[in-house]
């Protein structure tokens, strides 16, 4: 199983105006049940376009999806939220025509010189239910500062790809990702609280939700802060100048954390 969680929230002072720090952590619950192994995470750091990036999804077709991102991000002379929007729609649509070319088009007839008029409405329908396989959630800083995240998913019923999370600052993806949710509003996260318990909450709401039979978790954790960016992994749990760590994280969550993982409706602390 495999579950994203990100938070906009207060990195180095309560007295921030806005949330000016992105936080990721990741996990991939490991276990011995092919049921659990559909999807992959991936982590995505690109310190020169100033991304930080969780995605659920096959991996080629991840990795195809963050270079046309990284493409679009470097093009940027504003760093805004309507500059960001524009960015991420239109890597997200160039790699929705490239996907669709690749896996729905060659199963229709010769289109040359135009579509014909009985596959018209079909290929029409197809486009419009055409799903690439990837969700991610997105992180950047603006000019100022100032934390944005965007989820890429697809619409319930038409509509964007690219959404703005709210003022609550908080998004999950993958499996687990409604438990991990749950807990957050549990804890009352939202954007104006301060790193350290942000990251906190968020590791307990991956432990939870991957308390799976046989499973657990392997955490990592990414952060962008002002002009600094930091990767945490279970092979290097610390990083110098990083204000928070794995180890930090497990010690708090042995000291606070609920008692019995039992489900995200039956906790005993």
């Amino acid at each position: 199983m495999s579950i994203g969680i990100r938070l906009l929230c207060s990195g180095e002072s309560a007295k921030a105006s806005f949330a000016d720090a992105v936080l990721l952590l990741a996990s991939r619950g490991v276990t011995a049940d092919a049921e659990y192994d559909v999807n992959e995470y991936r982590v995505f750091l690109d310190s020169d376009a100033k991304i930080i990036a969780v995605s659920v999804g096959s991996a080629d077709d991840v990795d195809d999806l963050f270079s046309a991102i990284r493409l679009e991000f470097q093009k940027l002379s504003a760093r805004n939220h309507r500059a960001f929007a524009a960015a991420l729609n239109s890597a997200v649509h160039a790699f929705r025509v490239e996907s669709f070319s690749a896996n729905v088009l060659p199963g229709y007839a010769a289109l040359s010189p135009g579509v014909p008029l009985n596959q018209q409405q079909s290929l029409l329908d197809a486009w419009e239910n055409h799903d690439f396989g990837v969700h991610a959630i997105v992180g950047v800083l603006d000019d100022r500062g100032k934390g944005f995240l965007y989820l890429i998913a697809r619409p319930r019923s038409g509509g964007v790809w690219v959404h703005k999370v709210g003022h609550s600052g908080v998004t999950a993806i993958g499996h687990g990702s409604h438990e991990a949710t749950f807990w957050l509003g549990y804890r009352r996260q939202h954007s104006a609280r301060l790193l350290e318990e942000s990251a906190y909450h968020a590791f307990e709401a991956l432990q939870i939700a991957t308390q799976k039979p046989g499973c657990r978790a392997n955490v990592e954790v990414v952060l962008a802060i002002g002009d600094r960016t930091f990767h945490l992994t279970p092979e290097v749990p610390e990083a110098a100048d990083c204000p928070i760590s794995l180890s930090r994280l497990a010690t708090m969550f042995g000291e606070y954390g609920p008692r019995q993982l039992t489900a995200a409706n039956d906790i005993e602390r």
